[in-house]
Order: C-alpha cells, then structure tokens, then sequence
C-alpha cells in the first residue's frame, strides 16, 4: 500500500506534456502539476536539426541546482554544458524551463530593469529555439546558441 501511495505522488508530480514546435514534436516534462514549468525539455536548441535535451538536476553533492544541455552529436552521442550551477539545490521547487521558439525578444535592460550601458542590448534575435530559465513569478534569462564561439550565452529578460 505504501508503495502504491509513493507511485500515486510521483505520477502526479510529473506530468508529460506534448508541443509541436516547427513542426518536430518536442517533449517537454511539467514540474508538479504546473504545466509551464518544466524540469526537463527536448528539442532542437543550436540548428543542427537534431533534437537537443536540457535538463535541471541536482549536483553530486545535493548542494546545488544545475541546468545542463545535452547536445546531440549524433550516434547517440551527447556533449553536456553545464550553463548555470550558482542556485541552492533549495531553488528547484521555484525553478523551470521552457523551449522558446526562435525570434526577437526584449531584454531587462529594455524594461528597464538594468542600465543599458552595462546591459548592452534593447533587444536580441535569436536564429534558433533557445532555453528560458526562470524563477516562478521572478526573474528570467534565456541561454541561446551562439554560433561565433559554438557554445551557449545568456541574456536576462526580466528581473
């Protein structure tokens, strides 16, 4: 019965959720019983037309949340990123993911969140679907690939 009880509260902890994303299916896995918040995504995040996977997890020693990217290589080969691993393992129940389709997106500085002249941009396109990082109701940056250095950046858009 316990053990039934433990499947029940992991089922609904976990919810899979389907998004058809320029035309790939892309799997994203909800956060609790938020379904804009996910702790694991898929998709195709640096053009290369193989699905990508990134995920949060917590470090080796449980001190600390860590977002990874995955990058598909082919052959069932992945080269991981770490893009951020500065949280307490504490922010994972606040924390989430979400694929952002490719375009234009304001940046804090633009609203006013941060001195554009340490800031830089007003606004940043991106070519390719690209990661949000965000605290529930708080602050949000989306890490991108940058092709000119062939590894991800990160810009804040909300503070």
């Amino acid at each position: 019965m316990k053990q039934l009880l433990i499947i029940l509260v992991f089922i609904g902890c976990c919810i899979q959720a389907e998004v058809i994303n320029n035309n790939n299916a892309t799997k994203q896995e909800a956060w609790h019983d938020n379904k804009n918040r996910y702790l694991s995504i898929e998709g195709d995040v640096n053009g290369d037309n193989m699905s990508d996977k990134i995920q949060m997890d917590i470090s080796n020693d449980g001190k600390k949340l860590v977002l990874v990217a995955l990058i598909n290589e082919g052959n069932n080969s992945f080269k991981q990123y770490i893009l951020t691993d500065d949280l307490e393992s504490n922010y994972k129940e606040i924390m989430g993911i979400r694929l952002l389709k490719a375009g234009t997106y304001e940046t804090a500085c633009s609203k006013g969140y941060f001195d554009c002249s340490l800031e830089g941009n007003l606004s940043i396109t991106i070519d390719f679907n690209s990661i949000e990082f965000f605290k529930y109701e708080g602050a949000s940056s989306i890490f991108y690939w940058n092709n000119e250095n062939s590894n991800f950046s990160r810009i804040w858009i909300s503070d």
